[in-house]
């Protein structure tokens, strides 16, 4: 999902999400381009469902494409 998709269901500002996900508190986000970021849609819906109680996965899909993260989000 790309971030203004991620904005429009969690209902959550941009600021917000980054703080969240800089804390371990909402999924991370993987870059798809130079200038590029996206989220998984399964993971950002597992958010959504216990939002208090959720904590990241580490999925056989995340840690494949944990390479293709820039180093500060690895």
């Amino acid at each position: 999902m790309r971030l203004k998709a991620v904005i429009s269901r969690t209902g959550m500002p941009i600021s917000t999400i980054y703080r969240r996900e800089l804390a371990g508190r909402f999924p991370r986000r993987l870059r798809i381009g130079a200038r590029a970021v996206a989220w998984y849609k399964s993971e950002v819906e597992e958010f959504i469902a216990n939002p208090m109680g959720y904590r990241p996965s580490n999925s056989p899909a995340r840690i494949e494409l944990r390479g293709y993260l820039p180093p500060s989000q690895a």
